[in-house]
């Protein structure tokens, strides 16, 4: 009678665009400066791919320590059964499979597989790599590579490197608590954040030149040749949540390299002035509806304010909660999602849907070379956001 239980899965929502998906995870370098990330991208048609590759799981090995990591930071309740939850979610997308060839979907010729766009991703405080899987397998089977960073400067829920001195050592990287308002210490997190965004575009880099790229924790011999001379690093975005999000906004300003950001909910605290004088690119804000206050809705407003309307735009989305645009939305049970206001009361596939189709339109306007590509939508946006802020900024919290 159990049986069922035991063969239980959950599966992400399947992403809209044309191309399958792949994933794959590399490990370059040792010791703290190494660089962890998940990599998607477009992958080979189905007939190419289907039963040949295994579905990825969300979670990255060890994945019981990862699990844990995220059930200790956010002290979940019934933390056996949401690690055995977060142990069987899986993506839509195929493990180790290999890059699409340009030619591999030829019918689509709006999109070019030759030159494929680039986009870093950052996750929030107490979060990883895998915590923004829909977004980065959306945007990859538009034809994006999208490599998902592991922050490793304690902000992370659990993150991981090589010893440098004893090569066979891993060297656990775990969350620290930070009183929330120590500028300091989160000023010092961010930068380390920044560089580790610097980091993967120089990572990136290399595997676009060819440069022999030693990938640790490669166990299938998945090929990082496949990617020389296929990534358009003229056209690179950023994009993060929340903590993930005042990343977004200093490595913008730190690496001249990226072109444009969209922050998810972004949470600013960590942001020193001399940042703000600095922001001179493009960036979409996609606020939650009841996570933000005042403070913070300032701050983005001075970005706002100094671009004058040009380049950045505010927009929040009815009925949300901060872990909405996350993964999370689409994993933890109902009856544990509507006690929380970090899920808000929209339905995840609706939300998920308008959250995707305006960062697909933003990069679209500010990377897009060839005609306007059209995302596929139904729903009316305009029902489910709100231009600028739901928040009273005269209320000075």
């Amino acid at each position: 009678m159990f049986s069922g239980w035991f063969s239980f899965k959950t599966v992400l929502p399947k992403p809209t665009g044309p191309y399958n998906v792949g994933i794959t995870e590399i490990m370059s370098g040792r010791g703290e400066e190494s660089t962890l990330i998940n990599l998607y991208y477009p992958t080979r048609p189905s007939g190419e791919v289907e039963n040949k590759f295994a579905v990825a799981p969300w979670l990255p090995e060890p994945m019981k320590d990862y699990a844990q990591g995220l059930i200790d930071f956010a002290s979940m309740r019934f933390g056996s059964l949401i690690n055995w939850l977060f142990r069987n979610t899986f993506t839509s997308g195929y493990w180790n499979a290999p890059l699409a060839l340009p030619d591999d979907y030829k019918k689509i010729s709006q999109f070019d597989l030759q030159n494929l766009r680039v986009l870093i991703c950052s996750h929030g405080l107490g979060g990883n790599r895998a915590n923004l899987s829909v977004s980065c397998c959306e945007m990859a089977s538009h034809g994006y590579v999208v490599a998902s960073i592991d922050h490793r400067d304690h902000s992370a829920s659990y993150s991981y490197y090589y010893s440098e001195k004893e090569t066979s050592k891993t060297v656990i990287v775990p969350f620290k608590k930070i009183p929330i308002d120590d500028f300091e210490e989160r000023n010092k997190q961010v930068n380390i954040r920044a560089r580790e965004v610097t980091n993967t575009i120089n990572l990136l880099e290399k595997l676009n030149t060819g440069e022999q790229v030693i990938n640790l924790i490669d166990s299938n011999g998945f090929d990082l040749k496949q990617f020389k001379e296929r990534l358009d690093m003229s056209s690179l975005a950023i994009f993060g949540h929340s903590f993930g999000g005042g990343t977004t906004i200093n490595a913008l300003v730190k690496d001249k390299r990226l072109k444009c950001g969209i922050c998810l909910d972004a949470w600013l605290f960590s942001l020193e002035e001399e940042v703000y004088k600095n922001i001179d690119k493009p960036i979409l804000f996609i606020n939650s509806y009841s996570f933000q206050w005042s403070k913070n809705i300032k701050r983005i407003q001075r970005i706002l304010s100094a671009d004058n309307g040009k380049q950045c735009k505010l927009l929040t989305l009815k009925n949300t909660g901060h872990l909405s645009q996350t993964d999370f939305a689409h994993i933890i049970p109902m009856f544990l999602a509507k006690h929380n206001r970090s899920f808000g009361t929209a339905p995840p596939s609706i939300i998920t849907s308008v959250n995707n189709k305006l960062c697909f339109d933003f990069l679209e306007a500010q990377l897009g070379k060839m005609e306007y590509r059209k995302y596929p939508l139904s729903t009316q946006v305009n029902d489910h956001i709100i231009e600028g802020s739901n928040v009273d900024v005269t209320d000075d919290d």
